[in-house]
């Protein structure tokens, strides 16, 4: 099976999308920092999938990708809440987030700083942009390129066709709402690839651009 990223931004539903993965029988991460997880994983998301698309279409030619959308409304609500939960760490020179996360929340909101982060016509730009930006790159490659909103009631399916598995179920199980983003965490599953090694990274800006790690 081709490797399959998804690369919807922060609280597009992207937990969701991997809750399903795994009912499906992929194995799958959600956020990626070292290169054995790549390797691991039939399917990842999050970071740094959404900011480093065009380095991960180049690296794995065969892959595919899920732009996620959802209602701008909601999204902005969702990702200021986020943002602002995140942005010690963000925003801090030293410690606090691993280098490529930081970098991955810094390319897609550039600029990031204090007064952008909570300014609502930035970041619903930001996202448009991102929708945008993916669109246009994957233009002259439709195939690779699956286009959803999870509370679409045709999504699972086309979700199911595209990875090329089949389920008895009818629609995704909506995660993380409501405040809580830890339903990743939470979630028990034998398939789940961890993220980290034992909370350790691998230089994987680099690794990206292809060289040797």
């Amino acid at each position: 099976m081709s490797k399959i990223f998804v690369i919807g931004l922060p609280r597009s539903g992207t937990t969701s999308v991997c809750a399903a993965a795994l009912d499906l029988g992929l194995r799958t991460a959600h956020t990626a920092y070292t290169k054995a997880c790549f390797e691991r994983a039939e399917l990842i998301a999050d970071t740094p999938c959404f900011s480093h698309y065009l380095e991960l279409a180049e690296r794995f030619p065969e892959a595919k990708f899920v732009l996620l959308q959802r209602q701008p409304e909601r999204w902005l609500e969702s990702i200021q809440r986020l943002l602002q939960r995140m942005k010690t760490n963000l925003l801090s020179d030293t410690g606090g987030f691993s280098p490529l996360l930081k970098a991955s929340y810094h390319r897609v909101f550039s600029p990031l700083n204090e007064q952008s982060l909570v300014d609502g016509k930035h970041l619903e730009y930001c996202y448009k942009r991102h929708q945008q930006q993916v669109s246009t790159y994957f233009a002259q490659q439709a195939h690779r390129l699956l286009t959803i909103d999870i509370s679409e009631p045709h999504s699972f399916q086309q979700f199911c066709q595209f990875v090329g598995t089949n389920s008895t179920s009818k629609q995704f199980a909506h995660l993380n709402q409501h405040n809580k983003v830890m339903a990743w965490r939470d979630l028990k599953h034998p398939l789940k690839v961890p993220s980290t090694r034992d909370g350790k990274v691998d230089n994987l800006e680099a690794w990206l651009r292809g060289e040797a790690v």
